[in-house]
Order: structure tokens, then C-alpha cells, then sequence
């Protein structure tokens, strides 16, 4: 028994030898106890190297490093790298691929609590950032990133619109200002950036003052060149010099050129005849005192400027009974 390495044979032997008064002290029962000592020792390492073993596998095939890593320092304390290396180099193999994912799963972490933070701010460029290294590292939250998209919307739309609203307030379209603006607000720009939008509304009251302004005087100049052109169908003097001074005042002269000079013009014509009316209406005048006196001399010069002054188209009459009355001062003269 002591020569095998049964250790329920050997186990016997010794019980068996001692219960027939064997002493301890004897060389063969001695040497059956250290055996038998040794035997149990070893089939308890072996059990304990088997147990080892299956823990190995199952850690293995597990999830957690730090329980594999454990195992992995226990399997090499008892020796089981020498028995089995092909386990332990999985193992290991095992370890490193979940600390990988570990790592991974840190990083991904990591990635998800700045998308966090960067959907809350206001920056385009650090969401569009933290968005890329978040789908890069593999997250899977899709509700984060699907707020974080719609930020990323919001916030490129919001810099458009601010953009073109910058456009729009260094440009002289009151539509394209107007619509911008519209637009910038809808978008957020006026929370974001109050400064620039209230100079863009600014900007807008002027223009639209400005066109109100314009298109009054349009209106004004539109009336002005109307009365104008009515008052040159007339007669009267001071109605049309009237009319081309507000007309000129609205600065209608460039556009309506041709209307002014014609205006002009008239202006010059009815003074002309008004003149020659005054100058038959005083021949008249003048004729019809010398008619009644008996001045020879100045009742010809008063005939003569009649004549002159075309009152023969006007008075025929007039100029008649004045050269008969002549003729009759001329005949007494020579009497």
C-alpha cells in the first residue's frame, strides 16, 4: 500500500496496523503515515487545481476583468500553467479583449456626457465635435442622439439665419431685411445675439421711414406734375408758374424734362400775349382820348400805335372812326 498510491488502500493499512497495536513509532507504520500524508496532500492540490480549472473557464467566458484576473493569478500560484497553459493563455487573451472593452466602454461614456454638455450650450462647433466622436466611439443612446441632431439643426439654422440677417442689415432691400428678420427670429437669433438683431430692427424702422418718406414725395411729385400739366392747358399765368415751382421743389425737373420746358415755354407765350393786350388795351385807351379832342399830331401817333399794336384785329371799328375823324382834322387843316 505504501508502494501504490491508493490512498483508501493505504488508508485502511494504517487504521488496520494501528488498531492491532502497531506503534507509531514503528519505521513501516512511520513511513505509511508520511505517505498517506503525502498522498492527501496531493489529491487536495489536484482537487484544488481542478477547481481552479473550472473557474478559469467559467471566469473566462464571464464579463468581469477583475474577477478573471484574480483567477488567473490563483491557476498560476497552484501550477496550472504547467498542466493546462492553453487555458491560462486564453484566459489571458479573455482579459485582454475585456479590458479593451472596458476601455471602450469609458471612452463611450466618456463621449455621451460631452454630447450631453454640448446639446445644452449654444456652440455649433463643439456639438458638431462631441456628435462625431460620439457616433465614432459606437453610442448607442439614440434618444441623446437624436436630441443631439435636432440641436445640431436648430443651431446651424440659427447661424444661417444670424448669418443672413448680417447680410440683410448691410444691404438696401427692405424685403430681404424684413424677411431675415422674420426669419432670425423664428430661429432664435434674437435671445442669442440681442445686440445684432435690435441694430437689424433698427435698421428696418429707418428703411421702412424711409420708404413711407419716399413714397409720399413720389405721391407729392405724381400731384405736382398732375396740376402742372392741367394748368398748361389754362390760360393762367400764375398757375402755372405756381405749378413748375412745386414741382421743381419735389425735384420732378430730371424725370419730367420735357413737360417742364414746354411749361416754360407757355409761360413765356402767355406772357407775350399778355403783354400785347396790354399794349393794344393802352392804344385803345390812347385812341379813344385823342378821338375825343382835336389834336391833329396826337391823334396820328395814337392811330399809328394802334396800328402797331394789331388793335385793327381786335377794334376794326375803333381804328375806323379814328382815321375818319383824322381825315376831317386833316381837311380843316388845309382850310
Amino acid at each position: 500500500a505504501i508502494e501504490g498510491s491508493d490512498i483508501e488502500a493505504l488508508r485502511a493499512a494504517v487504521s488496520e496496523a494501528r488498531q492491532l497495536g502497531w506503534c507509531e513509532s514503528d519505521g513501516v507504520l512511520g513511513e505509511a503515515g508520511a505517505r498517506l500524508e503525502q498522498l492527501e496532500e496531493g489529491a487536495k492540490a489536484a482537487k484544488e487545481r481542478f477547481e481552479v480549472a473550472k473557474a478559469l473557464e467559467a471566469a473566462a467566458c464571464g464579463s468581469d476583468a477583475s474577477e478573471l484576473r484574480g483567477t488567473i493569478v490563483r491557476a498560476r500560484s497552484l501550477g496550472l500553467e504547467g498542466e493546462r497553459p492553453e487555458l491560462l493563455t486564453a484566459a489571458e487573451a479573455r482579459v485582454e479583449e475585456l479590458e479593451e472593452l472596458e476601455r471602450l466602454a469609458q471612452l463611450r461614456a466618456k463621449a455621451a456626457e460631452g454630447l450631453r454638455l454640448a446639446v445644452q450650450s449654444a456652440h455649433l462647433p463643439e456639438l458638431q465635435a462631441a456628435l462625431r466622436e460620439a457616433r465614432e466611439r459606437g453610442l448607442g443612446d439614440e434618444e441623446l442622439l437624436s436630441q443631439a441632431d435636432a440641436r445640431l439643426a436648430a443651431l446651424d439654422a440659427r447661424d444661417s439665419a444670424a448669418a443672413a440677417l448680417a447680410v440683410a442689415a448691410n444691404a438696401a432691400d427692405i424685403d430681404t431685411l424684413r424677411e431675415a428678420l422674420r426669419r432670425a427670429r423664428e430661429c432664435g437669433v434674437d435671445r442669442e445675439d440681442a445686440a445684432m438683431f435690435h441694430t437689424a430692427e433698427v435698421k428696418l424702422t429707418f428703411m421702412e421711414e424711409a420708404a413711407l418718406e419716399a413714397e409720399k414725395v413720389s405721391q407729392d411729385r405724381a400731384e405736382a406734375i398732375e396740376t402742372l400739366q392741367s394748368a398748361i392747358k389754362g390760360t393762367k399765368i400764375e398757375a402755372i408758374v405756381e405749378a413748375i415751382s412745386r414741382a421743381r421743389d419735389l425735384g420732378a425737373c430730371e424725370d419730367h424734362a420735357a413737360l417742364f420746358h414746354s411749361a416754360d415755354a407757355k409761360v413765356v407765350e402767355l406772357e407775350e400775349k399778355a403783354a400785347v393786350a396790354r399794349e393794344r388795351a393802352d392804344a385803345a385807351d390812347a385812341l379813344e382820348t385823342a378821338g375825343r379832342g382835336t389834336e391833329l399830331v396826337v391823334l396820328r401817333e395814337a392811330l399809328s400805335r394802334a396800328r402797331a399794336s394789331g388793335l385793327g384785329d381786335e377794334r376794326p371799328e375803333l381804328l375806323t372812326t379814328a382815321e375818319a375823324q383824322l381825315a376831317a382834322l386833316e381837311e380843316q387843316a388845309r382850310l
